[in-house]
């Protein structure tokens, strides 16, 4: 059976009855096959096995069909005028030559006897046209095989069965913008297929894959439909338990026969990786979002609370072409997940020179901001992405005063965060962020860099790439820390071409932008070779928080000086801790304590003077983690007093000196 593509008019034209057939009026009089004598063809096009599914781009004016080959070789074509797609004598693409009968007699089915499908194709003439995908296009010798009539078995036959067909435009989910989506009878699953630009063809989506596939159940999927919204996908699943792959000798029972089953996108869940540290799970075939250079440019707005059900997964946010700009997590581990409302995000793509700022420091010629409806109230995760060739450029770049970006390769970027609105470039001031995760992403096509968000809070905020810092007076090849089970934190660090250099100045910080020196070494290397140094930090025990900050000090000769990147090292989480920093303190300074808790509780604390006489006391709330209290000391005389806590779980006297 030749099935073929009939075109009708929604509304009957004024074209007369010609002896006795009214139907003329139903039918388009430029229709290709009409006739000249009157009688007219509702005929559009031909050669198709048998059509399950169409979808129309109303953007390009595309009509695609999805249909079964007899064997193998599903195709999707592009349903065109008077075109003839070479059913029952081309299957899939002509030039592969894979139907074919070897032996005598006609293959198992109806179809015909086929010793060439090239030759076919050519005795059909111009108006053939191949189809612009076929499933499973395997080798000659496998096809002819089956063809022939040796593997009677559908359920081993390669293919979908395809059936329902629709086009996603939106751009939800990453990489799937401009995809015909196709439904799979045999195997229960959706098939996702990326269109060119102009959708004339389907290109790889991951380099060496066409397709990427989703769900894969037990159903029959019988047709679908993409939500207007991009969000879900809706599938229609069929009550048989037979055909296109399943048998009567071989049945399934569909899980939700006759069901249709609505599929929802709410987000990436979080890598195994524990905490803060979680790993990308975003496909790494997904590019990075580009756009019109010097143009900024907005994604989607997505609500991020517990209603939308994903205030605990990463929301990718989206640029125009459908590709990747960040991700927001509202939740992290152990804590209360932020009711963050409307969340929407910005970018802008500078195409000139290597961007800097007022004080001549170089920037990624990429910036990205994230507003939220909701200021967040809790810590929280982002992620942003760029490209290779941003950074490359970024690199060797030299600012007008010809000096470096300070930027040596991924694990050397550091984040500069403001709350202003999105714009061409940086201005004002700026707080240093060091990612928790630098990465390679997408065969090192991309980039990611992960952030975690702690107060104070904002609802906007405004992310700047490099490096607020200069070039290095030598070349530090790497730096890393490390806890040790000594309970001490053990620094790392290697180096080439120490030229003019004197000493590292080892600094340490518990806020990622406030660092104290804790030690130096005098630098040894010389020209090209290689030098390592490690350092130890003994004296961690009092020190706030449960996140260290380390930098090196790299100071010349001469006494300049430039700052290496910032390290983070956690230190296992000690409950009932209590650290005053500074300590001692200046003047009015006020008294800033931190109070590490394993529960929700209420605890008690007072300024106890060298007699034993409170003379500072109230009570708070802690929560689990650390906690900050600030005491106004300024009314205290220099002296040495104690801070006393005490609560469920924590009982504690710290000794502090006042100046």
């Amino acid at each position: 059976m030749k099935e073929k593509i009939l075109r009708f008019n929604l509304e009957e034209d004024s074209d007369p009855a010609q002896s006795g057939v009214s139907y003329n009026r139903w039918i388009p009089n430029d229709n290709p096959f009409n006739a000249e004598l009157g009688v007219q063809s509702a005929v559009w096009s031909t050669g198709i096995r048998n059509n399950q599914g169409f979808a129309y781009n109303p953007i390009t004016g595309k009509l695609y069909g999805s249909s079964h080959g007899p064997h193998s070789d599903d195709e999707i074509n592009i349903i065109e005028r008077a075109k003839n797609y070479g059913h029952p004598v081309v299957i899939g693409f002509a030039a592969d030559e894979n139907y074919m009968n070897s032996g005598a007699g006609k293959p198992s089915s109806s179809l015909p006897v086929i010793t060439s499908e090239v030759a076919n194709k050519d005795t059909i003439g111009p108006s053939y046209q191949d189809p612009i995908h076929t499933a499973y296009a395997s080798d000659q010798a496998e096809i002819n095989y089956i063809y022939n009539g040796n593997v009677s078995n559908n359920g081993l036959w390669p293919s979908e069965g395809w059936s329902g067909l629709d086009i996603d435009t939106s751009t939800v989910i990453p990489g799937a913008k401009n995809s015909l989506l196709a439904a799979s009878l045999k195997w229960g699953r959706v098939m996702r297929l990326k269109l060119s630009e102009d959708g004339s063809s389907i290109i790889n989506i991951d380099g060496t894959s066409d397709t990427a596939s989703y769900f894969g159940s037990r159903n029959r999927f019988r047709d679908l439909a993409v939500a207007p919204d991009g969000r879900s996908w809706f599938v229609v699943i069929d009550r048989s338990e037979t055909t296109s792959g399943p048998t009567s000798a071989n049945p399934i029972v569909p899980a939700c026969g006759g069901c249709v089953q609505k599929y929802t996108f709410l987000g990436y869940k979080r890598s195994m990786a524990p905490g803060a540290n979680e790993k990308s799970t975003i496909p790494t075939t997904i590019p990075v979002a580009m756009g019109t250079p010097n143009t900024i440019h907005h994604t989607r707005t997505f609500a991020i609370n517990s209603a939308s059900m994903n205030d605990t997964v990463w929301v990718p946010f989206n640029g125009p072409d459908g590709n990747i700009v960040a991700e927001v997590k509202a939740k992290m581990n152990g804590t209360t997940a932020n009711n963050l409302g409307n969340v929407s995000v910005s970018y802008y793509r500078h195409s000139g020179p290597v961007r800097e700022d007022a004080q001549k420091k170089l920037y990624l010629n990429r910036n990205i901001t994230i507003n939220f409806q909701n200021t967040p109230t809790q810590p929280m995760s982002v992620r942003l992405y760029f490209t290779k060739a941003e950074l490359d450029a970024l690199i060797p770049a030299l600012n007008s005063a010809g000096t470096g970006s300070g930027i040596t390769d991924i694990s050397t970027m550091v984040v500069r965060q403001h709350n202003g609105a999105i714009g061409a470039s940086l201005t004002g001031e700026t707080v240093a962020i060091t990612p928790v995760i630098r990465e390679e992403f997408g065969a090192n096509q991309s980039y990611v860099l992960q952030l975690l968000l702690e107060p104070p809070f904002s609802n906007q905020y405004s992310f700047f790439l490099g490096n607020p810092n200069s070039t290095l007076p030598v070349n530090l090849l790497n730096f890393k820390g490390s806890y040790q089970d000594a309970g001490n934190v053990l620094l790392q660090w290697s180096t080439i071409n120490e030229e003019n250099s004197r000493e590292f100045e080892i600094q340490r910080g518990v806020d990622g932008t406030n660092f104290t020196a804790i030690g130096t070494l005098s630098t040894r290397g010389s020209g090209a070779n290689k030098t390592d140094y490690t350092h130890r930090d003994l004296n961690i025990a009092d020190q706030a928080g449960n996140t260290l900050y380390y930098r090196l000090r790299i100071i010349d000769n001469d006494g300049k000086f430039k700052y290496s990147n910032t390290i983070t090292v956690n230190i296992p989480f000690e409950p009932g801790k209590v650290v005053v920093m500074p300590n001692p303190v200046v003047g009015s300074a006020p008294v800033k304590a931190y109070i590490t808790s394993s529960v929700n509780t209420r605890v008690k604390w007072s300024i106890v003077d060298n007699s034993g006489r409170a003379v500072l006391e109230s009570s708070m709330t802690v929560r689990p983690g650390s906690n900050t209290l600030d005491i106004n000391a300024s009314g205290l005389n220099a002296g040495i007093y104690y801070l006393v806590v005490r609560g469920e779980g924590i009982d504690q006297r710290v000794r502090i000196q006042k100046l």
